[in-house]
């Protein structure tokens, strides 16, 4: 037996006489605590003062991630404070809203940076491009793709589904929410070329219903319907087969002897409003008197059966919260909420006089550098 000394507690002990290690431990506790103090140690936070245990190879300042971000929130690092900054690999940029240069990284500038804040972007989002016939075109696009690859999830109406029972008993491929650029039809009749749509009752205000017009929701509903109507017969010469809820909930037969001579016709009809027939003999026949939906009717017609408390309300505009500007670019006026308009540097009447107005500066600015 020999006389030891453990290396952690400088306790004595005694131990068979044999080969001594580097280090000698009187117990397995010793041991790891001896081995834990070798590499890790006590640090003080400089926000809290609180004392923390952290390896020595890491390098850890903080006690927390709370006042780690409370320190960056006290002395902010970005710009030419941050340590990753290079000037060599950064590029100067002039912001196209406020006009201001900054500096952005080379990744950032070649992927199309314009803007030094999301405040400029903003600005330049709501008063610029989101008033440009541009936007408007895309954002119709996107929605009508959004709607057709069924990224929004809905339920099918009542009325869908008795049109899809039909569809199915008669064995047709069709496609529900078919999308032509700006617009979704309910039914894309894919072997034919043909459409369906389903004419909700209130939805679409059928003036049955609605001898007179009450909600300026219908209004815009019966535009749109126009609207709609005619885009897809001037584009793609396609006549639409309407068949209205009244028909569809309480007259079944009739709507499928309607659909079997829409496809035998190849989409031509004496009319294409499911109202306009009824089934006599258990053959389908047009009725004597032929009525017209809202959204056949001339703009004086119409106006004439809208109520005049929807009138005032669709008119209803508070005039001292909006401004009246010529154009920096091209001198016209233009009408702008107040709250946009003193937000902005500078003012214009569309997009394409905000581009000509840059692309102007830039020449400026190449002509003073050349004579420098």
């Amino acid at each position: 037996m020999i006389e030891l000394i453990c290396d952690n507690c400088n306790k004595k002990f005694y131990r068979d006489q044999g080969k001594r290690n580097e280090h000698c431990f009187c117990c397995l506790e010793c041991n790891l605590d001896y081995r834990h103090k070798l590499f890790y140690e006590k640090r003080n936070c400089p926000i809290c003062n609180t004392e923390f245990e952290t390896t020595q190879k890491r390098n850890k300042i903080y006690c927390s991630l709370e006042c780690q971000i409370q320190w960056q929130r006290e002395n902010p690092r970005i710009g030419k404070n941050h340590p990753s900054y290079k000037h060599e690999i950064n590029h100067t940029i002039n912001c196209d809203w406020c006009k201001r240069d900054f500096e952005t990284g080379a990744y950032q500038a070649e992927n199309g940076r314009r803007f030094c804040s999301n405040e400029c972007r903003q600005s330049w989002y709501a008063q610029i491009w989101s008033q440009s016939k541009e936007w408007s075109e895309i954002s119709k696009i996107r929605a009508v793709k959004i709607l057709e690859d069924g990224l929004i999830s809905q339920s099918l109406t009542n009325i869908q589904k008795e049109i899809n029972e039909i569809l199915n008993k008669l064995n047709l491929n069709y496609k529900s929410e078919k999308g032509f650029k700006y617009y979704c039809v309910d039914n894309y009749l894919i072997d034919f070329n043909l459409i369906i749509e389903n004419m909700g009752m209130y939805w679409h205000c059928d003036h049955r219903k609605y001898p007179v017009i009450l909600y300026d929701d219908h209004v815009n509903r019966i535009k749109k319907d126009k609207a709609k109507h005619s885009y897809l017969k001037n584009y793609y010469n396609i006549e639409i087969l309407y068949l209205w809820e009244s028909e569809i909930m309480s007259n079944n037969f009739l709507c499928e002897l309607l659909i079997k001579k829409y496809i035998e016709n190849n989409g031509i009809l004496e009319n294409y409003h499911s109202f306009n027939y009824h089934i006599e003999n258990n053959k389908l026949e047009i009725n004597k008197i032929i009525q017209e939906p809202y959204m056949n009717w001339n703009i004086v017609d119409l106006n004439k059966v809208v109520d005049i408390k929807v009138k005032e309300k669709m008119s209803r505009k508070q005039q001292d919260k909006w401004t009246i500007f010529q154009c920096e670019m091209c001198e016209n006026e233009k009408e702008q909420l107040t709250s946009h308009y003193i937000k902005a540097k500078n003012h214009f009447c569309s997009q394409e006089c905000f581009l000509n107005f840059k692309r102007y500066n830039n020449q400026l600015k190449k002509s003073a550098t050349s004579v420098d």
